[in-house]
């Protein structure tokens, strides 16, 4: 019985299996979403006229970047959850569609300034994902998680010397910091 689809998440991929009624379903050729290659031709490429050509043709890829992303992200293995080690990747995964979806819409706004911003962005997480799994090892993770919440560390670090009497000001970041 074929499966349907229901929904992509970064918790696993979810759907509805007609035969079990589960809804965690197997990465397959069956439960896989359709995803439409976008076609690079150079030829029909050579023929283009403006700079819109080569932006419609690299929105199309973006968008089809994205979606593999999406599933690429939502894959858990066997396992129905992340480790924390598997999760600096996953959440970077996630991050990377989360960044391309803002550039497209940006790019849509005619926010030029803002989706080149956001590229930048998308590449970094890119280059960070790649070395992350190049290297992977806890202790690269660990020293990502370290690095990662340095800003945070330096909050935590300076809070005792700020006054936060008098304000209903709740500070999420102490809880965070507590392990480094």
């Amino acid at each position: 019985m074929a499966a349907v689809p229901a929904m992509i998440s970064p918790l696993g991929f979810r759907g509805q299996s007609e035969a079990t009624g589960n809804t965690m379903l197997p990465l397959n050729n069956e439960t896989m979403p359709e995803i439409s290659k976008v076609a690079v031709d150079p030829a029909a490429m050579a023929e283009f006229t403006s700079e819109q050509d080569f932006m419609s043709l690299a929105v199309d890829l973006a968008i089809e970047t994205g979606q593999y992303v999406c599933v690429a992200a939502c894959t858990t293995g066997k396992e129905h959850s992340w480790s924390r080690d598997q999760a600096a990747i996953g959440g970077n995964m996630v991050r990377i569609y989360k960044l391309i979806d803002a550039m497209l819409d940006q790019h849509c706004k005619l926010r030029g300034e803002t989706s080149f911003t956001l590229a930048r962005l998308v590449f970094e997480t890119i280059v960070n994902v790649q070395y992350l799994i190049a290297n992977f090892s806890s202790e690269l993770i660990d020293s990502y998680v370290e690095y990662s919440l340095r800003h945070e560390k330096k909050l935590w670090d300076d809070s005792p010397k700020i006054s936060w009497r008098g304000t209903a000001y709740c500070f999420p970041l102490r809880s965070a910091c507590r392990s480094l």
